[in-house]
């Protein structure tokens, strides 16, 4: 039977290195995928998702276990991210490298809608990227790391109704944007 995060952390507390390794084994790569989402630059992410786990550990060790874990994980890699930012070196970074990558191209089709396919990928990554950070933040959470309203209120330490009002708003902007670059793409191809 697996143990479920809450125990593993509890357990890891208690100075059990296997657990410690169990929770970083599972968020590893979700958390990695997360922070670099947000910061666009390898080197800024792998820094970023090895603190994460230094709080996990050091905070479990003090006894503070989280009740839910995914979302308290989450809430220390995002103060993390916005320790970054609030940085006086802090550059943003274009994040269109990953963000491009992140569905595959191998559907079958010919060279055309292949294109035409990315081209509207990276329209999305652009829309993406211009949004404010804490209205991208809940975007990524959600639907790149499959959070629920719950857990991105968790993992943000705002409200549910604040989670939801960017959301929406995020999805207002989006679709504005690509609706306006559907339009061009439009206009383009009748000339």
């Amino acid at each position: 039977m697996d143990l479920t995060d809450e125990e593993l952390a509890t357990a890891a507390g208690r100075g059990d290195k296997a657990a410690v390794e169990v929770l970083i084994y599972r968020y590893h790569s979700s958390i990695y995928k997360y922070v670099y989402r947000l910061t666009g630059a390898e080197a800024t992410a792998e820094d970023i998702v090895q603190d994460t786990f230094l709080h996990m550990i050091r905070a479990l060790k003090r006894g503070d276990t989280p009740q839910r874990f995914k979302p308290w994980l989450y809430r220390i890699a995002s103060n993390l991210c916005r320790d970054m930012w609030r940085s006086a070196s802090y550059k943003h970074e274009d994040v269109r490298d990953d963000m491009s990558q992140i569905k595959d191209m191998t559907d079958s089709g010919n060279m055309a809608d292949l294109m035409e396919r990315q081209e509207l990928r990276n329209k999305v990554v652009d829309a993406i990227t211009a949004l404010p950070m804490d209205i991208r933040q809940p975007v990524v959470l959600h639907f790149y790391e499959g959070l629920k309203i719950k857990e991105i209120s968790a993992a943000m330490d705002i409200p549910e109704g604040t989670v939801k009002s960017r959301l929406h708003k995020a999805y207002c902007s989006l679709k504005q944007q690509l609706a306006e670059y559907k339009g061009g793409a439009v206009d383009e191809q009748a000339r």
